[in-house]
């Protein structure tokens, strides 16, 4: 076969397989009506095919410049690709076809609502399509959100209510827009409940995605899940989440709330390209929002201290490719602020994402190579003289590295601060359980006081063990008359305290307050040891250490016909007097039925000063008159009982002994049964 042969055939076969490539440059005779390239669009845009679903709507606004359909659709595209300024630009010509075109105001509202700095634009056209279309419940939805994005919650939620009335067959899509607007507003509460609705009215497999907790879990996490049976894996989640959960105290777990949030948009914003969503719904839903985002179509500069301090840093790293991002020209005097460190094809769509306190801080890079919407993340240039450098930080192995550092993350913000003191004490329960006492004492300066001299609180305490099961707990509202003395004393404490009778263990515990007035909260949590006290062998409570101790028989801090007022602070002034309770159990009898014991007591500065101290059990002095000076003071009282149970307390005068930490060591011997036990409080002596 000859050249030419070879050659004709070629042709014949190029000819053959871009038939449509010649078909679309026929003559013009031969041209498909605008309307047709309308329709072709329409099609290959269902199909996700936006490169040809582009070239179909420019084919038809060739042949037809004031086809308003067609600017639009080609504006959808736009959008659906993140091409913010094509997208813009689109609607913007169809409004010079048709200015009162709802389509294309829905159309720029949709685009501005993704900037940045654009919600009153937004919603300007988002309230110009609603008016020009009545009954437009795409136009309205966005609208809320625009609004919802500004901080007019208040008008956002009537949005929403506006439409529930109009159009209640869009309540599934309400719903969620509704839960993010008391978000908004900070109300969990409600938020939850409009998620629980939105989860009950999808699909199965819609709701799975919410449910499922692989995205944010931990790689042991993930491997106790597997090996969880089937019939347990709903109670393995729900503790899965309370282990997450920031107030432990209330009925509302804002982490729960917020990966429904994050896996809302994630399916909202990520999921053009790839199902349930790409890359992007990966890290968002792990992470949530970063605390920088730049795009190739909207380069934002990095301004946060924290952001530019992470930027810096993996600046500093990339130092021997730098020129591979910037001009070799320029490289030294280029301030990389706006566009990612890691090197991208400038010809795909870019954003990066920095996460400042994620794994020490991380910067993600993700491109869409086809502009089809879905995003991955950014590989190592093919042409890269530093493929080891890039190697490193390559965006895939950044995420990886911190998932196993840094599983998931969110930042809890409970509003102003609300500090205050507290102390946990157990004695014996009833049935083998312990009393833990939990007190706390709120200084009066952190506090509104109505003008009637109430203070009202939202008070919590929460137990779960080892397996974040619930293990007991109350939250309930109380108003406290505020006295003068504890209006005006510098340093005064508002105390209150709750009892809870737990099976001995280890827990974790939670304690919450909160201000119903000026919404001021305090929340502490901490892994709480409860000793047990069993009926047999010598046992000595925890030493409660209190303010005052008095004969009483009402009230809550009433004990054994003691009102001991606890200290949660441990901390006294040197004119104060510290005073302590504890209880003894199992004190063993002799032939005629009694007990006899001694207590020991024994003070010590920690801080190794001087301590000049006076002991007082029970109204008893350690030696009357006398002061004992030294770094360790030892008292002893010899004590007769019929019962195997006492309760003691004891008070110490310091006014002489210098500030600082000092601790309280005292000792129970048994002169019956030679058995011995002791317990220690620590507190501290201010000026």
């Amino acid at each position: 076969m000859t050249r030419f042969s070879h050659f004709a055939i070629f042709i014949l076969q190029f000819v053959i397989f871009n038939f449509p490539a010649f078909a679309w440059a026929a003559p013009a005779a031969k041209r498909v009506p605008a309307d047709s390239l309308y329709a072709r669009g329409l099609r290959l845009m269902a199909e996700r095919n936006y490169a040809g679903a582009i070239h179909a709507f420019e084919g038809a606004l060739k042949q037809k410049k004031d086809h308003a359909a067609a600017l639009c659709r080609l504006g959808d595209v736009y959008l659906k690709q993140d091409r913010l300024g094509k997208a813009q630009d689109a609607y913007e010509r169809a409004l010079e076809v048709d200015d009162r075109l709802a389509e294309a105001h829905y159309g720029l509202g949709l685009t501005e609502l993704r900037r940045r700095d654009g919600g009153e634009r937004a919603a300007a056209h988002l309230s110009r399509a609603a008016a020009l279309r009545p009954g437009y419940p795409d136009a309205k939805i966005a609208l809320g959100q625009a609004l919802r994005g500004l901080g007019r919650t208040k008008e956002a939620l009537t949005a929403f209510a506006e439409i529930l009335r109009d159009a209640p067959e869009d309540q599934v899509r309400c719903l969620p827009e509704i839960a993010l607007t008391y978000l908004a507003s900070g109300d969990f509460g409600s938020a939850a409940e409009a998620f629980r609705v939105y989860l009950s009215k999808l699909p199965s497999a819609e709701r799975a995605l919410y449910q499922d907790i692989s995205p944010v879990a931990s790689a042991g996490e993930m491997a106790g899940l597997a090996e969880t049976p089937a019939e347990q894996v709903t109670d393995f989640i729900e503790r899965f989440w309370k282990r997450r959960d920031p107030t432990p105290t209330t009925p509302v777990n804002e982490r729960l709330v917020e990966h429904y949030r994050r896996v809302y948009h994630a399916r909202r914003r990520f999921s053009e390209g790839a199902q349930p969503w790409d890359r992007r719904g990966e890290v968002y839903i792990r992470y949530g929002e970063p605390d920088h985002r730049s795009r190739s179509d909207d380069i934002v500069v990095e301004t946060d201290v924290r952001v530019k301090r992470v930027k810096d840093h993996l600046v500093t790293l990339a130092k021997e490719g730098l020129y591979e991002i910037t001009p070799p020209e320029l490289a030294p005097t280029v301030d990389l602020r706006g566009v990612p460190v890691f090197p991208t094809n400038r010809d795909d769509d870019w954003e990066y994402w920095i996460y400042a306190d994620v794994a020490g801080g991380i910067e993600v890079v993700f491109t869409s190579e086809f502009r089809n919407g879905k995003y991955d993340y950014a590989a190592i240039p093919v042409d890269t003289a530093t493929p080891l450098l890039w190697e490193r930080m390559l965006p895939a192995r950044t995420v990886d590295r911190a998932v196993q550092e840094t599983p998931d993350h969110y930042a809890f913000d409970p509003g102003p601060a609300l500090e205050f003191h507290y102390d946990l004490t157990t004695f014996r329960g009833e049935g083998g359980r312990t009393r833990l006492l939990v007190a706390w004492g709120i200084p009066a300066a952190q506090l509104s006081v109505s003008p009637d001299g109430v203070v009202t609180l939202e008070r919590g305490v929460a137990l779960f063990d080892r397996g974040w099961r619930d293990a007991g707990g109350a939250l309930e509202d109380a108003a406290f008359r505020a006295s003068e003395e504890l209006q005006g004393q510098a340093g005064a404490l508002l105390i209150d305290a709750e009892g809870l009778e737990v099976t001995p263990g280890t827990y974790q515990f939670a304690l919450s307050v909160k201000d119903k007035v000026s919404g001021r909260t305090g929340l502490y949590r901490q892994e709480a040891p409860v000793e047990g006290y069993p009926a047999q062998g010598l046992r000595v409570s925890d030493v409660q250490v209190a303010g005052t101790i008095r004969a009483g028989t009402d009230g809550k801090f009433v004990r054994n016909g003691l009102k001991v007022i606890p200290m949660p602070s441990r901390a006294f002034r040197r004119s104060q007097a510290p005073a302590f309770y504890y209880e003894v159990y199992n004190l063993t009898p002799d032939r005629e039925g009694r007990t006899r014991y001694r207590i020991d007591y024994a003070l010590a500065s920690l801080s190794k000063r001087s301590v000049v101290a006076r002991i007082l059990a029970g109204g008893q002095e350690a030696r009357k008159g006398d002061l004992h000076l030294g770094e360790r003071v030892v008292a002893s009282f010899e004590q007769a009982g019929e019962g195997p149970t006492a309760f003691h307390h004891a008070q110490i005068e310091v006014r002489d002994s210098a500030p600082g930490r000092y601790v309280l060591t005292v000792t129970v011997t048994d002169l019956n049964s030679r058995e011995q036990a002791s317990k220690r409080a620590e507190f501290l002596i201010t000026e």
